[in-house]
């Protein structure tokens, strides 16, 4: 009886299963073969993949990122996120437009002021992991 097994290093998701195989018509041999685990269909994973994009979009603006890692820390006004960018109202608001346009982040009013805070936790999240690889005090490593 032959046994074989394999694993793939470039995909670390492979499981590896174990098969009866006949090797002739009075023997069965046992077979290991490689089988993915259930990824989603071409077409969700195409879905999800546009959805990432879009998601990635809005962040790639470092108004709008420095906007969001100060939401993560709690809400903010209008008037300290335009102190923190360092530009004028009109501009940061065009900004928070956008955010509130992705469902990133939701205001709310108190008198005259306007309120801010992140609205999704997936923004949170990604966040926080760039902010622990980007400014935690991490040195670029080659």
């Amino acid at each position: 009886m032959t046994v074989f097994a394999f694993k793939l290093k470039t995909m670390p998701s492979i499981l590896i299963r174990r098969i009866k195989m006949p090797s002739n018509e009075n023997n069965m041999q046992d077979l290991n073969i490689a089988e993915k685990p259930d990824f989603p269909h071409s077409s969700q994973m195409e879905v999800n993949a546009n959805e990432t994009t879009e998601f990635l979009k809005t962040l790639a603006h470092s108004g709008r990122l420095m906007i969001l890692c100060r939401l993560s820390e709690g809400s903010a006004s209008v008037g300290e996120l335009e102190n923190l960018l360092g530009i004028r109202q009109a501009a940061v608001s065009k900004q928070l437009s956008r955010l509130r346009d992705e469902g990133l982040v939701s205001y709310k009013r108190k008198g005259r002021t306007i309120i801010y805070s992140l609205a999704d936790e997936r923004a949170r999240k990604v966040i926080d992991v760039l902010y622990a690889v980007f400014c935690n005090g991490n040195e670029k490593t080659d």
